[in-house]
């Protein structure tokens, strides 16, 4: 039997309504029910037992009446009429049968009714309910199992797979604007830094600037490219600031100065293109001088480093429980590997938080290349947030070191701004369905994918939808007070204007031509599988990939929604710390990297002693007698990121390294530290206040290296 009593009396009912068993699993499929179900239910449930009927006495059949000599003679025809009429017991049986048919008819269907199966199957989502409605029905899903996926293969050209090739229409005014744009970035530059130089009163005007510009710059000018006219210039504040404005002719220049370093809204002032620096303003600006090109072109360019046998596959698997409160628990798994023709690599991590712990294993890592990872395969990490972390391995550099803040500040960071981007794609997705953004290639069917039976839907983005769907979007983000989603409103008018360009149909013509986006959804209406395929074509200059392409597929998979998570401990897991403290004696076991992490780690020390004497204005409050170091307090070594790093370069051990400090006029004003050399005996490398970092013979025998 199947584990479904109502599917079994279906498919008896259906059977006894005449339906081939070929057609009862078709309607059963189209219903979403499952195909190894539906098997054990047609072979297990019997079909209807087939009474025997009598043969019928004809009169063809009769022989003919012999009377005896001695008997009278019979008349047969009375006979034979009563042969060829039906009785009244006959229409009643006849009319039993009729009724328990429309009976069992009846019952099948309403059945069927109930159960939206064969005929009465119903599509969960339409081309005006699709997005919004997947996205209600993730908001139901507190428990599951989901698997993201990336692949990358190089396979035979399909038949019409052609290279992306654009042609701008104003490609040399375009190039025109961009070479304007980066005259303008080193004019500016040149400008500020020399502004920056100034001590006291700002000069009046740009022209009594322009004379102190050095000679390596004088090739910059203090007119626009274009206009030929000065930059705008002028004093502010009384001559304690100025103001520098500047018209830029790109978008581009325009994103540029947003995303550099030091950038600020209240000290760099942005009206339009129109860009106005001040002495806040960070001193150096680069912009490109050539037109980014299309990333369609850029992919297909990089594509002619590949050699012709390249795959690499990546996974991500998770498992959560969001009911609980507070803390919630979760399981993940990364999963890669790739295959270069003569090179290949594997990589494997899990991942699990339970009950505000959480525990990391590498299972396959490179060695080759992550070396201090190698020794650490198949160990469980136990990564406790609210443990100390005044390590005495802590100050110094370790590849471990960031993981005890990282996983907690990344879930924290997860858990902050989930809500509002939530909110944000609910809305979103309204407004997808609104413009009906997506269209269906076909009508959906069912079909089996990932060993269920799905409904599979095969999307097309539809032009016409984009622009109205934009405009609609920036209204709603212009709402936002959340930064990250009010900052994709930048540049609203350049993007519209690129999204109604002819370029941007050419490109996204090819891409319709080249990507297919496929969702595969339950009876239930929640998202099975999402899959998004591009096929990437090389150009004709890539000689190694002659006649082949390659195809990118992001997949993601959700399955055993709604049903019970169980994350457990693992039983023998090792404390971070004492991870980070046996790979720190590791990396300093003797030879020329152990030489190398020993002067890298007391460089840190003088970083740190630094930080102490802007602090304190001294190297501590009490001085330190030459001799083996400790973190006496009031010293500087008492400080725990200076003696964290001394320890680090002494493989552990602080007291392997010398320490010195003296004091003057009530302050202390100079130390030195040094550590024996791993792999060179009788020798150690020193550093001091006086600026020293070298190699000494012995260990210190004062505050000084020398």
């Amino acid at each position: 039997m199947s584990s479904s009593p109502e599917l079994d009396k279906y498919i008896a009912e259906a059977r006894q309504n005449g339906m081939s068993d070929d057609q009862i699993r078709s309607e059963l499929l189209k219903a979403g029910w499952d195909l190894s179900n539906i098997n054990l239910g047609t072979n297990s449930v019997k079909p209807p037992i087939q009474t025997q009927t009598p043969p019928v006495y004809t009169p063809t059949e009769a022989k003919p009446f012999q009377p005896q000599d001695s008997e009278p003679a019979y008349n047969t025809a009375p006979i034979e009429q009563s042969l060829a009429k039906p009785s009244h017991r006959g229409f009643k049986i006849l009319a039993v049968l009729f009724i328990l048919i429309l009976l069992g008819g009846g019952a099948g269907l309403g059945y069927a009714y109930l159960q939206k199966i064969g005929p009465f199957a119903k599509i969960p989502y339409t081309e005006n309910d699709l997005v919004s409605g997947l996205l209600s029905k993730l908001s139901e899903i507190n428990t599951s199992l989901y698997t993201s996926s990336v692949s990358f293969d190089i396979v035979p050209r399909e038949a019409g797979a052609e290279p992306f090739v654009i042609q701008v229409s104003n490609e040399g005014q375009l190039r025109q604007q961009y070479q304007n744009d980066y005259d303008r970035s080193r004019s500016v530059s040149s400008l500020l830094q020399n502004l920056g130089y100034i001590k006291g009163k700002y000069p009046s005007t740009i022209q009594e600037l322009s004379k102190g510009i050095s000679t390596y710059r004088s090739s910059s000018s203090i007119n626009d490219p274009t206009t030929g006219n000065p930059y705008a210039y002028k004093l502010t504040d009384n001559g304690r600031d100025f103001a520098l404005t500047v018209n830029f002719e790109t978008d581009n220049a325009i994103k540029t100065i947003k995303k550099s370093y030091g950038f600020a809204a209240s000290t760099t002032l942005i009206n339009g293109k129109g860009v106005t620096f001040t002495k806040g303003s960070y001193k150096y600006l680069y912009l490109a001088s050539e037109p980014p090109k299309p990333f369609l072109v850029s992919l297909g360019e990089y594509s002619r480093m590949l050699p012709p046998d390249i795959s690499a596959k990546l996974a991500f698997s998770a498992t959560s429980d969001l009911t609980k409160s507070g803390q919630s628990d979760w399981k993940f798994n990364l999963d890669g590997s790739g295959d270069f023709g003569d090179l290949t690599y594997a990589v494997n991590v899990d991942a699990l938080s339970k009950d505000g712990i959480y525990y990391v294993r590498v299972n396959k890592i490179p060695s080759l290349f992550l070396s201090s990872l190698a020794s650490i395969k198949g160990t469980w990490i136990k990564i406790d947030p609210s443990a100390s972390s005044t390590s005495s391995l802590y100050g110094g550099y370790n590849e471990f070191s960031s993981i005890s803040s990282g996983i907690p500040q990344a879930e924290e960071s997860y858990k902050k701004n989930r809500a509002e981007a939530v909110d944000f794609i609910k809305k979103t997705a309204s407004i997808a369905d609104q413009e009906n953004i997506f269209t269906f290639k076909k009508n959906p069917a069912l079909e089996m994918a990932d060993g269920r039976s799905l409904y599979r839907y095969d999307l097309k983005i539809k032009k016409e939808a984009i622009v109205p769907f934009y405009k609609k979007l920036m209204t709603e983000i212009a709402k936002s007070q959340n930064s990250q989603i009010s900052s994709l409103s930048e540049n609203q008018q350049g993007t519209l204007d690129y999204l109604e360009s002819k370029e941007f149909s050419d490109v996204f013509d090819y891409l319709d031509k080249n990507t297919d986006i496929v969702i595969y959804v339950d009876k239930n209406g929640f998202p099975a599988i999402i899959q998004y395929t591009m096929r990437i074509v090389p150009p004709d200059t890539a000689l190694q990939l002659k006649d082949k392409q390659a195809n990118l597929t992001f997949k993601l998979m959700l399955s055993k929604i709604n049903e019970p998570v169980s994350i457990e401990t693992p039983s023998n897991s090792k404390p971070l710390q004492e991870v980070i403290d046996e790979n720190a004696k590791n990396l300093n076991y003797g030879g020329a990297s152990a030489a190398a992490t020993t002067k890298a780690n007391l460089s840190s020390v003088r970083v740190s002693a630094e930080l102490v004497w802007n602090k304190n204005s001294g190297y501590g409050t009490k001085a330190f007698s030459v001799g083996a170091c400790s973190n006496l307090s009031g010293t500087l070594f008492g400080d725990k990121d200076v003696y964290s790093s001394i320890q680090l370069a002494a493989g552990g051990d602080a007291s392997k390294a010398t320490c010195a400090s003296t004091a003057s006029g009530g302050k202390v004003d100079k130390y030195a530290v040094s550590v024996p050399l791993p792999g060179s005996e009788g020798y150690s490398w020193c550093v001091d206040s006086a600026g020293n970092s070298k190699q000494i013979t012995g260990s210190i025998k004062s505050n000084s290296c020398n």
